[in-house]
């Protein structure tokens, strides 16, 4: 984005909303990329394979002990993750 009243805009807001979610975020570590390939290799075990955005997604809920609140739940199966459907009702 060339320089500018738009950039400078854009810029400003995302480190605002990243500032803002800091504490409610969680990095990709060691132990996530542990969980990474262990999830990997069970999901092609089982003949499901699975993209790595959603594996590492799934990774760094396993290593934080985290559910995935997600209507994708199929490509979330197997993961040894807790899934919550927040369109289905209880």
């Amino acid at each position: 984005m060339p320089e500018g009243k738009r950039r400078k805009y854009t810029d400003t807001t995302v480190k605002l909303a990243l500032m803002t979610l800091e504490d409610r975020t969680f990095a990709f570590d060691t132990q996530a990329a542990a969980d990474y390939a262990h999830i990997l290799v069970e999901r092609e075990r089982r003949g499901t394979p699975t993209s790595i955005q959603d594996a590492m997604i799934a990774a760094i809920a396993c290593s934080w002990d985290a559910a995935i609140a997600t209507r994708n739940i199929k490509d979330f199966e197997g993961t040894d993750v807790e899934l919550i459907n927040p369109w289905e009702f209880a």
